[in-house]
């Protein structure tokens, strides 16, 4: 019987090098005792859960599972878990002190089904001294698992979608800045991984029912490690962004205001509204208040000492702005003041724009350019011209 290699190569350390690094970050978020825990723990084991699956493709590539049976004796798939966890996760950022229970376990059942049929394929192939992929059942098992992970991730991914699309509603009605608020790199990166696990998954499945794993084939070994290459690296980078944001998101749903009175507030007479109107309106001008670049809708209400849903009611049916453009609309005003004063000219512009309350550059320059219809500095250009 010949003797049997390790087989490796550049492109194997290239992608067991992209393994290792995010399944450490994984037990470091697993870990991580800052910023927000379950939050860091189900992105961490998605992302570990991840990197199992990939490592699943490297042992065999690599004949360790010819050498070493052994490590076949333990599941690797945990895939039907990616779309519940990626929920959840997000789930965590978008619902104030929520927690996982007992009903949130019906999720996993799929996964849990998923594992106890990698034990009995490994407890066969143990008995019978063969691998647990050469058991009889076990492509179509497969097939089946990648088929219900592309429907899983399509279905849970949309679920994300809703909950940010509702969070950004929130976070406009809510805040004056949305920086560390908003969740659209969430969204973002959702919508990348839903295609990418797409190719990836039925890559994987066109390699099992039509090239029936011919690795020698020179174009089918390139797509598979390009392929492998980039989910590899891609979850990597999930990993490195869940560690930051774990850091700067803010437990902002702790800032959300009373339960919505929308149907009170709707029976105030137009009288009513525009007093109110002008009671907000004459506070931000007096006292200025959008310099505060962490001004919420709950700050300007405790000022009127109001409830924050009636201020709310009155920005969207009176101005027909959510609070977020309210207090932009001041501060932009501000920024053209400044920049038109000469007292200012030897202000960089981004140096007015944080001194008007804003805390982003590129925040700034979309919200200046929505107002005017210029880059700040065209507009200050036009100006100096103009002068």
């Amino acid at each position: 019987m010949p003797e049997i290699k390790v087989n490796l190569h550049p492109l194997n350390f290239i992608i067991i090098s992209g393994i290792l690094q995010s399944i450490i970050l994984a037990c470091i978020l697993l870990f991580y005792r800052r910023g927000n825990k379950l939050a860091n723990v189900l992105i961490g084991t998605c992302v570990l859960i991840c990197g199992l699956h990939f490592s699943w493709s490297l042992i065999i590539d690599t004949n360790l599972a010819d050498i070493f049976k052994q490590v076949f004796w333990i599941p690797y798939s945990y895939l039907l878990a990616i779309g519940p966890l990626l929920y959840f996760y997000t789930k965590t950022l978008t619902t104030a002190h929520f927690k996982m229970s007992a009903k949130e376990a019906f999720h996993f059942l799929p996964v849990f089904i998923e594992v106890l049929v990698q034990v009995f394929f490994i407890g066969v192939s143990i008995r019978n001294s063969i691998l647990f992929y050469d058991v009889p059942g076990f492509l179509i098992f497969r097939i089946i698992e990648f088929v219900g992970t592309i429907v899983s991730i399509l279905v849970y991914g949309k679920r994300c979608l809703v909950l940010i699309r509702a969070h950004e509603i929130w976070a406009v009605e809510n805040f004056s800045n949305q920086k560390d608020i908003t969740l659209l790199w969430l969204s973002k990166l959702i919508k990348y991984l839903r295609v990418l696990w797409m190719f990836w998954l039925i890559f994987e499945l066109s390699f099992i029912l039509f090239l029936q794993f011919q690795l020698h084939l020179i174009f089918v070994y390139l797509l598979l490690y390009i392929l492998l290459a980039v989910i590899t690296y891609s979850n990597y980078w999930i990993a490195i962004q869940a560690l930051i944001r774990s850091e700067i998101l803010p437990e902002k749903k702790n800032l959300s205001p009373t339960p919505d009175n929308t149907n009170v507030y709707s029976r105030l007479t137009t009288d009513e509204i525009k007093r109110y109107a002008e009671a907000v309106s004459g506070l931000m001008k007096n006292e200025k208040l959008y310099l505060h670049e962490t001004l919420s809708l709950r700050t300007l209400a405790g000022k009127l000492q109001k409830d924050p849903n009636l201020i709310s009611y009155v920005l969207n049916n009176f101005f027909h702005k959510s609070f977020y453009d309210f207090v932009n609309d001041f501060r932009i005003e501000e920024v053209k003041n400044k920049i038109d004063d000469p007292a200012y000219a030897h202000f960089k512009i981004i140096e007015v724009a944080y001194e008007c309350g804003f805390n982003s550059k590129a925040t700034f320059n979309r919200v200046f350019k929505k107002y005017t219809g210029k880059s700040p500095s065209e507009y200050k250009s036009r100006n100096a011209s103009n002068g």
